[in-house]
């Protein structure tokens, strides 16, 4: 068997490996490499990426591995992965969007902006899903935060995504504050503004 051959059948392997949500390790010496994405995973009406990676370019031996990520349950509904929390809406992405900025500002929160990507795309002749973004904050909560971690201004305004998965409803998702305290070495008592997106999420839903 040729080096390309073997290569080609571990790949294979892989993917049916991958299939029933098994997260093998592989180790072989190889020419060349490709990385790339090679198959979902669906929990709970959530797209979970498996990726395999592998050290490039050139002639190596290398060690990869298929990793297939499993999420972790954050509130009620909810997926928490990599920093980011995920769920579902009832409703489509520009109503999700209006229920949002309703919700932010009867909680006395200032809409900065709501930024369509979709849109953007369309008038770049290009096409992706519908995808938009909003962005709010509240001086009074945030500024504290900026005098107390100045770095901590790159992740404000809070942002929310709402976006078109192909599936009934749309997708929410905004940043973990326990990823965010962690990063910024907040403490518990620092936390009451980070919590605005999934306080409004979880409104415009009633959970």
């Amino acid at each position: 068997m040729t080096k390309e051959q073997f290569r080609q059948a571990r790949f294979s392997r892989l993917q049916r490996h991958t299939s029933t949500g098994r997260m093998p390790t592989f180790h072989s010496s190889v020419a060349k490499a490709d990385r790339a994405a090679v198959s979902w995973d669906d929990l709970g009406g959530l797209a979970v990426g498996c990726r395999f990676t592998a050290n490039l370019p050139g002639p190596v031996s290398l060690a990869g591995r298929m990793r297939c990520i499993r999420p972790g349950r954050g509130e009620r509904g909810s997926i928490v992965n990599d920093g980011l929390v995920t769920r579902r809406s009832a409703r489509d992405v520009g109503e999700t969007i209006s229920a949002l900025r309703a919700e932010a500002q009867r909680l006395g929160a200032v809409v900065v902006a709501v930024v369509d990507h979709a849109a953007a795309a369309g008038k770049a002749g290009l096409s992706m899903p519908d995808t938009q973004v909003i962005i709010f904050g509240n001086p009074q909560a945030g500024t504290p935060l900026m005098q107390a971690r100045p770095e901590i201004a790159i992740d404000l305004p809070m942002r929310v995504m709402v976006r078109d998965d192909g599936q009934p409803g749309s997708l929410i998702t905004w940043q973990d504050p326990a990823y965010l305290a962690q990063r910024y070495g907040l403490g518990e008592d620092q936390l009451a503004p980070l919590k605005a997106p999934a306080k409004i999420a979880s409104a415009i839903d009633g959970r």
